[in-house]
């Protein structure tokens, strides 16, 4: 905690409020907030992915200073972290758009004919490749890290959903796969442990394939699930079965057949 007491003088209001300065930054409610927000900067023209890890640093060391204008009494802490981050974002892009319009930026047409290092000429635009097309429009594929803090956003704001908004948001999912331990006896008699994945609804839990292309149990196996949409029989329509394993909620949050 050293290094947070260096950066942040505010710190006796936080301590006041209850926060763990460490956990907050490394992976509590600012950490995420600051990771979000560096995602979607990055997706922005004139930012690469390479800028998100400098971005995250820039919104953490300007988190730290504005800490100690941090009054629990005035307002929640998470609504304050979320001005500050996304305030800052805003002067972010302000800035980077104001440089990109700036007179003094180098121009030229993508049509100059350029040398490809084998001693013919091409047009400059030949040697931008396609991935940079899908970084500025943010269709990049996301790497691991990514997909898991995403998938973590997704289950930390699920979790404070009303029952009737968690009703209408598992009415747009398309699947959901509940996985699951069965146990059961193998030939000599002792019991093992399978782990499968269940799509149909059910009182104790939620799960739901709009496509009504998987059967009901499968094992957890990414290979198994490939097989068993890709091989759905030929008569099968996706969605035919939607109505009756579409993901639902009741007033608990838990799934049933409808």
């Amino acid at each position: 905690m050293e290094r947070f007491n260096a950066l942040t003088p505010g710190q006796p209001g936080t301590e006041a409020a209850g926060i763990d300065l460490e956990h907050e930054l490394t992976r509590g409610f600012a950490a995420r907030c600051i990771r979000r927000k560096a995602r979607e900067v990055v997706r922005c023209a004139g930012f690469s992915p390479s800028d998100r890890q400098d971005i995250e640093q820039e919104l953490t060391l300007v988190l730290l200073r504005r800490l100690g204008q941090f009054n629990h009494r005035v307002a929640h802490y998470n609504a304050f972290v979320t001005t500050v981050v996304e305030r800052y974002v805003a002067t972010i892009l302000e800035h980077r758009a104001a440089h990109m319009r700036t007179h003094q930026r180098d121009g030229g047409s993508l049509n100059v004919l350029v040398d490809d290092g084998d001693g013919c000429q091409i047009e400059l635009s030949a040697t931008i490749p396609s991935t940079q097309h899908a970084l500025r429009t943010g269709c990049h594929p996301r790497s691991a890290l990514e997909q898991s803090d995403l998938q973590r956003d997704v289950r930390d704001v699920m979790a404070t959903l009303t029952p009737r908004a968690r009703h209408v948001v598992l009415g747009l999912v398309d699947m959901i796969l509940y996985c699951d331990a069965v146990p059961r006896k193998d030939a000599a008699g002792n019991i093992t442990i399978d782990r499968v994945m269940r799509t149909k609804p059910h009182p104790t839990y939620e799960a739901g394939d709009r496509t009504g292309r998987l059967p009901e149990i499968l094992p957890l196996d990414y290979d198994a699930f490939v097989k068993a949409f890709t091989s759905a029989a030929p008569n099968s329509v996706p969605g035919v079965a939607a109505d009756r394993s579409k993901p639902v909620s009741t007033s608990n949050g838990k799934g049933q057949k409808v």
